[in-house]
């Protein structure tokens, strides 16, 4: 019975020895929407824009609008060297690094009161990871590749432990 709690402990971690080798979990970087118009009267329209970076090639997890004060019609659009997509239709496109612009404007119909108008909302990231497939499949991304590493972190360090076991078992039955 010891044999096999030493074996669990070595897949154990091993396992977790693997997810840390590949860099963890990939994890979401966000980057915020806030934005304050201050008071717009009725009729009118505001906007305002901004540099965004993209540090490595990403997949959009979420985006949108978390709140948005005043009686206004909201736009984001998150633009390229090539074309601008709305921000609501981002969510699990894939972009690649680099400096976007970030639009975001707001119109006041005519039968609204002047109000504060402002918002917030996020764009959430992940890390996108492309390992070189053979065969022309599908990439693996980064929420996939710490729980392949921690199987084959598991399967070593688990099988290793095993022949050790099995070994010191012999030499004890043979002495």
């Amino acid at each position: 019975m010891k044999r096999w709690g030493a074996v669990l402990l070595a897949a154990v971690i091993g396992g977790v020895s693997g997810i840390f080798l590949t860099g963890g979990v990939a994890t979401a970087t966000t980057m915020p929407l806030d934005v304050d118009f201050g008071v717009v009267p009725p009729g009118q329209e505001r906007s305002a824009e901004r540099e965004v970076v993209v540090p490595t090639d990403a997949v959009v997890q979420t985006a949108g609008w978390d709140a948005r004060d005043g009686d206004g019609v909201w736009t984001a659009d998150l633009c390229s060297a090539e074309r601008c997509t709305s921000v609501d239709a981002l969510a699990g496109a894939e972009l690649a690094a680099g400096t976007y612009r970030l639009v975001v404007g707001v119109s006041i119909p005519w039968e609204s009161d002047a109000v504060p108008t402002s918002a917030d909302g996020h764009i959430a990231l992940i890390e996108l990871f492309e390992l070189p497939l053979p065969d022309d499949g599908l990439a693996i991304t980064g929420a996939t590749v710490p729980w392949l590493a921690a199987g084959v972190g598991a399967l070593a360090l688990a099988t290793g432990t095993a022949v050790l076991v099995r070994r010191r078992d012999r030499e004890e039955a043979d002495a």
